[in-house]
């Protein structure tokens, strides 16, 4: 632990997160804290730490991706993804009032959640199971890209035609996946590690499912629905969506090099946060932008945080106004309010505001 006039303020935080790691003995607590600004730098672990797994953190390395393809002129963000995709990719994904729409969807519409295609992970579907469940029943089950692509297509409808409204998809960022592939000629495990794990030292990060060489590495924990997924074959479920497994550190690496353009253009910032994830929750191009007050009217003139959570309880945000990155990984879908609540105690403590 370092500080620099912080040490009250960060015995305090260490005290909080005690309490809350012996509430939830099973799950890892892991957090992350660091501003050069402040000069702090701090790292909590309930347990001896290990690589876990990020959920839905890596649709922000799927956006980066897509900006370096951009840079290297292989795509274009307004491209209609027909002329990208193969038509059976795209079968089905898009009809919305009786009409394929398939050929209207551009490359910033998925990825701002904004295609009109539905997805697979959590919406309801036709199926006499959701897709939770089958994750939890069939724990050797290897979920390829095409199957998730498939079960949307099979028990899904598109929820609008593209453009006319937000709706998170996992399904979307499937499709981005195979679209980087394609443009790129190269796996998108391959992709992460060229473009963004080897250039950055994120020497503990991989796509869960996809890395032979780091596969038999153990993460921590994982609970879904109250279920340890954490050594299941359908873990396999998130590739492109969400699918990296990471660490504190190794995403402290990240979310520095993204906000000091060693990425690219800053184009989650340009795009703005024009639509609602959820209340105080806004979203734009593959990031999210915290809004504390919305969650709770007293919450007023705390900063605004960008970034990204994943169902799992994971977050990755940056205070760009004090230069503080937060990094936490509570590690089960039923943590999300005791995160989020967490979140607020830590940013009262340091008395940081927007």
């Amino acid at each position: 632990m370092k500080f620099m006039g912080y040490e009250k303020q960060l015995q305090k935080i260490d005290q909080i997160l005690q309490k809350t790691a012996s509430k939830n003995e099973v799950a890892d607590t892991q957090v992350r804290i660091y501003s050069g600004k402040l000069g702090v730098d701090y790292r909590f672990a309930s347990k001896t730490p290990r690589p876990y797994h990020s959920a839905s953190i890596g649709k922000v390395f799927v956006v980066v991706l897509l900006l370096k393809m951009l840079n290297e002129q292989r795509l274009s963000l307004d491209q209609p993804i027909h002329e990208l995709l193969d038509a059976k990719d795209l079968q089905e994904l898009f009809v919305a009032n009786g009409k394929d729409h398939s050929k209207e969807v551009t490359i910033r519409q998925l990825a701002m959640h904004t295609s009109g295609i539905n997805d697979y992970f959590e919406s309801k579907s036709s199926s006499e199971s959701s897709f939770i469940d089958q994750i939890i029943s069939e724990p050797e089950h290897f979920w390829t890209p095409d199957e998730l692509l498939d079960f949307t297509r099979k028990y899904q409808k598109a929820v609008a035609c593209p453009g006319e409204k937000f709706f998170y998809s996992d399904t979307g960022y499937i499709l981005l996946g195979k679209i980087l592939e394609k443009v790129s000629g190269i796996s998108y495990g391959e992709l992460l590690s060229k473009y963004i794990f080897k250039p950055l030292g994120m020497n503990d990060s991989y796509l869960h499912g996809y890395s032979s060489s780091t596969i038999s590495k153990t993460m921590a924990p994982l609970f879904v629905s109250g279920v340890d997924v954490s050594e299941m074959q359908s873990l396999s479920c998130d590739w492109s969506g969400g699918g990296v497994v990471t660490t504190t550190d190794d995403l402290l690496l990240f979310q520095t090099a993204l906000h000091q353009g060693k990425l690219g253009d800053l184009i989650f910032e340009q795009a703005g946060f024009p639509n609602k994830f959820r209340r105080g929750i806004h979203y734009g191009f593959g990031m999210m932008e915290l809004h504390f007050n919305e969650f709770f009217f007293l919450l007023i003139g705390m900063p605004l945080l960008k970034g990204h959570i994943g169902i799992t309880s994971t977050h990755m945000f940056y205070d760009n106004v004090n230069d503080v990155h937060f990094i936490m990984n509570f590690g089960s879908d039923k943590r999300t309010v005791e995160s989020f609540r967490t979140l607020i105690k830590i940013i009262q403590t340091l008395n940081i505001k927007g």
